[in-house]
């Protein structure tokens, strides 16, 4: 994900503003994050969970310690506090229409994680306004989605 973190630094020449990743496993958002930020970018990372889901700790509060689904045997050592700067909560149908919507308007064949990730990225570009860099990722497929009868009709 360090690679990803490169990419899309030299995609935007190096300005990026603000970038929203749900976190699974962790490794998408933290790589991203950990590249963004040590390469001296005053960007703003942003963690986008479920609504619905109650299993997240927010990782601001003084009561967490690690970023929720990262293991000590995945990533040691991180502190959640180092990385994410906000946590926005999306709603399961909210993401669910976002996903169909691009993949009807925009033909991106994409999950309901990254209709999320899109939805979040689209609330904070519009707090900061035109001329701002926000970045997110897509990070799952449709197809895993076809019972939801959205995507097959």
């Amino acid at each position: 994900h360090n690679e990803l973190g490169l990419e899309i630094l030299e995609q935007t020449e190096g300005k990026v503003d603000a970038f929203t990743a749900s976190i699974g496993t962790g490794g998408n958002f933290l790589g991203v994050a950990q590249v963004l930020k040590r390469e001296g970018s005053d960007v703003k990372c942003i963690a986008v969970q479920p609504t619905e889901w109650s299993g997240w700790i927010d990782p601001l509060s003084s009561e967490a310690r690690f970023v929720p689904g990262i293991t000590g045997g995945i990533i040691e050592e991180i502190r959640a506090d180092d990385l994410v700067d906000e946590v926005v909560y999306i709603g399961n149908e909210e993401a669910r229409n976002m996903a169909y919507r691009l993949s009807q308007e925009e033909g991106v064949f994409c999950g309901i994680s990254t209709g999320a990730n899109v939805v979040a990225a689209i609330r904070e570009a519009k707090k900061r306004g035109s001329g701002a860099t926000v970045v997110t990722t897509a990070v799952d497929r449709g197809d895993r989605y076809f019972s939801d009868e959205r995507f097959i009709t």
